[in-house]
């Protein structure tokens, strides 16, 4: 999945910094779903994950048959999806000593390219996360020595943020698992998986070209 896909879909979790933005648009409904879910009006989150979605629809269709709720049966799917992987992404993390919120981190650094470093406006851009938010994070990866604190040569006011050769590993490592946990959430053949990302990227595309998500690259964040 691309970065700025991933950014679309992202969604802050319990653990992660108070001073971090969110990522709202599909985090409301599944906060819904888990409300509704608790409250007897739709069956637990036990039960096949695509059922209180379909009871959700059902219900909308029908109160408001002139209406047409695919849009949101879509979005609430998508929800109901990344919470799913995203509570097992959770779980690898934890078990390699790191939150969520620090793997995006290494992540992110990782994907960068050599020589895996970026400054901290670069990093709190792409993720999404005010500059306190960030700090947070990388204090505990400097503490592990997963990340450094590098003087920018560029602009004495800023740091750079480099991946460790340890963190690097660690990435590394990791991204197998995390793939095989976000290709569980798809039970369909790939040609339909292929196409289901390729409507999401166009649903991107939109969102970037109506300014509601800014694409961030190292040459753009820089220019900032």
């Amino acid at each position: 999945m691309t970065g700025g896909m991933w950014r679309f879909i992202q969604a802050p979790q319990g653990r992660r910094g108070a001073g971090e933005r969110h990522d709202v648009a599909i985090m409301d409904e599944q906060v819904q779903l888990r409300q509704d879910a608790n409250q007897g009006a739709l069956p637990d989150a036990g039960q096949d994950a695509q059922e209180p979605v379909s009871a959700l629809i059902a219900n909308w269709t029908r109160e408001r048959p002139d209406l047409d709720f695919e849009p949101m049966h879509f979005f609430a799917t998508l929800a109901r999806a990344y919470f799913l992987v995203s509570d097992r992404i959770d779980g690898l993390a934890e078990a390699n000593g790191l939150t969520r919120g620090m793997f995006d981190v290494l992540a992110t650094l990782r994907r960068s390219g050599a020589p895996y470093s970026l400054t901290h406006k670069q990093l709190t851009a792409s993720l999404l996360l005010s500059a306190g938010g960030m700090t947070n994070r990388l204090d505990r990866l400097e503490e592990s020595k997963l990340v450094l604190r590098l003087p920018d040569q560029n602009d004495r006011r800023s740091l750079q943020i480099k991946l460790t050769r340890r963190g690097f590993n660690l990435v590394d490592r990791m991204i197998p698992d995390v793939l095989d946990a976000q290709r569980s959430a798809f039970v369909v053949g790939g040609s339909n998986v292929r196409e289901l990302v390729r409507l999401l990227g166009i649903l991107n595309e939109r969102m970037v070209s109506r300014g509601e998500i800014r694409p961030v690259s190292k040459r753009g964040a820089e220019g900032r």
